[in-house]
């Protein structure tokens, strides 16, 4: 119920082998099986919520895109060593991400219909040896807004911090549903860390 997809993929000798992708439609979703010759491959396992797969043919720098959107990440990267003898392996996933919950406690203007999160200073790729981000991205992402709602407004956004703790330049901008700025305000140096909130 977490994740929407999982990645699963084979490298030998900085090789991708093979991939098994899932939605959380599939049949087994959480579940694979893959045979592989025997050797020593390096298993990278992904879960996530974006729209769509990130590149994965590299585990150094699996890139996410502003498209497809940024969402709450774990991974997992290990050795698995492949004999002619069928293995089963029970893997646990790591966080790779920070989440920078916004609350606006104030009433929202009528004509607002789209805020947008532009932040610089963390990554939108991870490095699933380290665990951390390894670009430094320039990260967007839009929420639609219903001002009947009613306060208070909660936005939740992430990344994948370069260091274990960072800092988030951050701008906020409220649009009409004309595309027009409502209002802007930027916050600079805002603390993450990963697997915290």
């Amino acid at each position: 119920d977490y994740w929407t997809r999982l990645n699963f993929v084979a490298h030998q000798n900085g090789t991708k082998v093979k991939t098994v992708s899932q939605t959380k439609d599939d049949n087994g979703f959480g579940e694979v099986a893959m045979s592989l010759t025997p050797g020593s491959y390096q298993i990278l396992v992904l879960a996530h919520s974006s729209k769509s797969n990130p590149s994965l043919s590299d585990p150094e720098k699996i890139q996410f895109t502003n498209a497809d959107g940024f969402t709450d990440t774990f991974y997992y990267y290990g050795d698995v060593t492949v004999t002619s003898e069928a293995q089963q392996h029970n893997i646990s996933l790591k966080r790779a991400t920070a989440m920078l919950r916004f609350t606006i406690d104030d009433n929202m203007p009528s004509t607002v219909s789209t805020i947008r999160f532009y932040y610089t200073g963390g990554s939108g790729a991870l490095n699933a040896k380290t665990g951390r981000g390894c670009v430094a991205s320039q990260q967007s992402v839009f929420f639609d807004v219903d001002p009947s709602v009613g306060k208070p407004y909660t936005f939740e956004v992430y990344t994948m911090p370069r260091e274990q703790t960072g800092k988030l330049n951050l701008t906020v901008t409220t649009f009409t549903s004309n595309e027009n700025i409502v209002k802007a305000r930027e916050f600079k140096d805002v603390p993450v860390e990963c697997n915290k909130i």
